[in-house]
């Protein structure tokens, strides 16, 4: 009902084969119940038996504006088609397996929606890094129920949400805010639909329909605060790493240089650095072999008091293999490991899982 338009609502209740308000509206729209039916009748002022085919053109209009104001069930996502999180994911990483790409956000599927009385839903991936181009436009991947959309990607309300958005806020390039950002990263948007609103009969684009692009956008804003999120990590880490770097470049020239002065041997420098550090220090290696791929996890306690935490590593739907040490339990997708490390000791995790998604 809240995408339903005034024309159309007045067809269909003119040819409907319901005789009652009432129950055209239970019948021949979805998600009404009996409150929401009632609340609508009461702020349109329309009497629950009068007849649907006898509605004036005002009184639909009154129809239409107790529906924008009363609280109604979003459409049934049974009659839709989505790709689903786990299948993007899981396609992304096949496709773009060459680029190796370092970030994968979680994909979104939006509850459905509507416009003009249709159903719909959006669906969001997004991959960053790797090797993918810096220098490039960001390459927009289009689906319109499950069929890749090739061709007029300017006049799509995919790419045109896209480049609503300003990608400067979620840490890619963009000039002035407007058109589409620039950076190593992938966006995949998929609307599914009962009745996709194409440009034409190609069926090449989606039409530019407000709804959708509102949709399309709210999805596209909540991945991309994930992407945002890591790319802060990122930044972060290369900050501390920096700091780490000219930590351990400085303090042992100082100590040595004390040291030839005073006569002294030159000092164990481990607790200094970890009182000026005070970080739990974690750092990855991936090295790419045949069919397997190794990944080695080494941590390092630059504090002045013990580590004690859980180590989870996210392999979906994998067997991991040489694990050393051996790993407490699965949960899920993760595979966990406690970890207990005194100040200023490190240690290190290795394991390999197939190089196949």
């Amino acid at each position: 009902p809240h995408g339903v338009e005034l024309g159309q609502l007045m067809r269909m209740a003119h040819h409907s084969k319901e005789y009652q308000m009432g129950h055209f509206l239970r019948k021949d729209l979805s998600s009404m119940g009996t409150k929401s039916i009632s609340d609508v009748l009461i702020k349109a002022r329309l009497s629950p038996y009068v007849r649907p085919q006898d509605i004036t053109r005002l009184e639909a209009k009154a129809l239409i504006d107790a529906f924008k104001t009363t609280s109604i069930r979003t459409p049934t996502s049974g009659i839709l088609v989505p790709i689903g999180p786990k299948l993007i994911k899981l396609g992304l990483k096949q496709v773009l397996e060459e680029y190796r790409p370092e970030f994968y956000t979680l994909p979104i599927s939006r509850t459905p929606s509507v416009f003009a009385g249709t159903p719909f839903l959006v669906e969001v991936g997004m991959v960053y890094g790797g090797n993918l181009p810096k220098d490039q436009p960001v390459q927009v991947l289009r689906f319109a129920n499950r069929v890749p959309l090739l061709y007029q990607a300017g006049g799509c309300a995919i790419t045109k949400a896209v480049q609503g958005i300003n990608w400067r806020t979620y840490g890619l390039e963009q000039k002035k805010g407007k058109g589409t950002p620039s950076g190593p990263a992938i966006i995949l948007v998929h609307v599914a639909s009962t009745n996709i609103p194409f440009t034409s009969e190609a069926k090449e684009a989606i039409a530019d329909i407000e709804e959708i692009k509102k949709e399309i956008k709210l999805a596209l804003r909540n991945n991309a605060k994930t992407l945002s999120r890591h790319l802060k990590k990122q930044k972060k880490r290369a900050k501390v790493s920096e700091k780490f770097d000219l930590v351990q470049k400085v303090l042992p020239a100082i100590a040595e240089k004390a040291s030839s002065v005073v006569g002294q041997p030159v000092p164990n420098l481990d607790k200094v650095v970890a009182a000026i550090m005070d970080v739990v220090w974690i750092e990855e290696e991936i090295e790419f072999e045949n069919d397997r791929i190794e990944i080695e996890i080494k941590i390092i306690n630059y504090r002045l008091r013990s580590a004690n935490f859980k180590l989870r590593v996210e392999v979906p739907g994998h067997e991991i293999k040489e694990a050393e040490p051996r790993p407490g339990k699965r949960e899920g997708n993760h595979v966990v490991w406690s970890v207990g490390l005194p100040t200023t000791e490190s240690t290190k995790y290795k394991f390999t899982i197939p190089d196949k998604f």
